[in-house]
């Protein structure tokens, strides 16, 4: 790891974690493994070996997956209005990280739904996050975009956003829901 801090960067790839390890003494890619999933577990590095999309992604500075988010949850830019976010707009939104990792990050964001993919955006869902501000409704209609729970508008919209969230659930994961009935309000 010390090594790899001396590069100045908070993501290596595959190749370069096998070449910091072998520098290390680690030759064999289970004994790699094994340290970088221990590493993972402390939390020390992030490396998720078990999805094809981000094998190639070692994330040294977990910290570095905040500063990831946090570009979407900025006020610094306005391409992500009210919980939309067009496609087009997702390099200038990534801009300050490395272009070679920009889809790796947003597999990043989609699998863990800091995003949710919505392909073309039809508009009512346009039109229940606008609530009633038909110009920006309109930007958003016939692009390919994301939804962003996190920056829905607090306001209910008239319509239900239910239909854009994924109708089949990645094996192995569960969704658990809560309804309230308070009888006294």
């Amino acid at each position: 790891r010390e090594n790899a801090i001396s590069l100045h960067t908070p993501v290596i790839s595959r190749k370069e974690l096998f070449a910091i390890a072998s520098l290390c003494g680690l030759t064999t890619t289970k004994d790699v493994l094994t340290f970088t999933r221990l590493f993972h577990d402390m939390g020390t590095l992030l490396y998720f070996d078990t999805d094809p999309s981000l094998q190639d992604l070692v994330i040294l500075e977990p910290r570095f997956l905040s500063t990831v988010m946090a570009t979407l949850f900025t006020t610094r830019h306005s391409y992500a209005k009210k919980g939309l976010l067009k496609k087009d707009d997702l390099p200038q939104v990534l801009k300050k990280f490395p272009v070679e990792i920009h889809n790796q990050l947003l597999h990043f964001l989609v699998g863990f739904e800091v995003i949710i993919e919505v392909g073309i955006i039809e508009k009512s869902l346009a039109d229940a996050v606008a609530l009633g501000d038909e110009s920006l409704s309109s930007t958003f209609v016939g692009k390919q975009g994301y939804l962003i729970p996190a920056l829905l508008p607090p306001k209910n919209p008239s319509t239900s956003l239910h239909s854009q969230w994924p109708k089949v659930r990645k094996q192995g994961t569960f969704e658990f829901n809560r309804i309230f009935q308070v009888l006294f309000l």
